[in-house]
């Protein structure tokens, strides 16, 4: 065996080592990347479910979220007093963010398509509560100049589709 014989051994040997450490790395590209939208989706899950801590951690909030239940869906019929639609609003605030973040975490191909419409639907659902009008336009109407022209669009949109 010659020394080019060696030599293009050693090269192929060379050849084969690259295209297995490329290999390699486009594997860990793709587990790190399952692994940064599975970080998102409970981002997001823990956001959603702080907004539902509050009403139960909070008993003042806790009376004024179910008077806003009540009240959103036509079983009550007084209206919530100056305080309680401030403090609803913040809630709301809050709860929009959340929602606008996911919607550019989808738009940025970091959320999945299905997990987004299903979250479209709880949306849709919120938005068009019967008295949804009173409390979550008013608030929405006021707001929206905050939030990202997207996200101000996507909500638009699915009101209009109500």
């Amino acid at each position: 065996m010659t020394l080019q014989d060696l030599g293009a051994i050693g090269e192929l040997i060379g050849a084969i080592a690259v295209v297995a450490t490329l290999v390699y790395l486009a594997m860990q590209l793709r587990l790190n990347a399952q692994m940064n939208r599975a970080l998102i989706r409970q981002g997001l899950a823990d956001a959603l479910s702080q907004a539902t801590a509050t009403g139960i951690d909070d008993p003042s909030f806790s009376k004024i979220l179910h008077k806003a239940d009540l009240f959103l869906l036509e079983a009550e019929t007084e209206p919530m007093n100056d305080e309680e639609r401030s403090r609803f609003c913040r809630f709301l605030l809050h709860v929009f963010r959340v929602y606008e973040n996911i919607y550019l975490q989808y738009q940025a191909g970091l959320y999945d398509e299905s997990e987004w419409l299903r979250t479209r639907r709880g949306m849709l659902h919120f938005l068009t509560l019967p008295r949804a009008v009173d409390v979550v336009d008013d608030f929405w109407t006021r707001v929206q100049f905050a939030f990202d022209d997207r996200f101000v669009a996507e909500i638009n949109a699915l009101k209009a589709d109500a």
